[in-house]
């Protein structure tokens, strides 16, 4: 994250998961309007994206792990916390971290 001030404005776009996974057509049509490039055509990359995920991944879920074990989720937890903050999930992250802890 500290990096973020070297990044030139307009040529960094940022977004959660859950921003993608729940509408990404939408996302797309962010990350191109942010970008600023130009050519964004709502219906045909809806469509280009719906044809992906049933042609190409049907079927498809959300990958599922293990839990980590609680020293390693702990670190990890720390380490990303400034992310899970930005994007939403610190109440996930704090939740995870104390249900591994029992």
């Amino acid at each position: 994250m500290s990096d973020r001030p070297t990044v030139p404005r307009g040529n960094l776009v940022e977004m959660s998961y859950s921003e993608l996974a729940a509408d990404p057509a939408a996302a797309v049509r962010r990350v191109y309007s942010e970008l600023g490039v130009p050519g964004f055509d709502e219906r045909r990359m809806a469509d280009r994206i719906q044809d992906y995920l049933a042609g190409r991944m049907p079927g498809y879920r959300t990958n599922a792990f293990p839990p980590l074990p609680p020293r390693l989720l702990r670190a990890v937890a720390e380490r990303w916390r400034p992310y899970a903050v930005q994007f939403g999930y610190a109440e996930e992250l704090d939740a995870a971290v104390a249900a591994a802890e029992q």
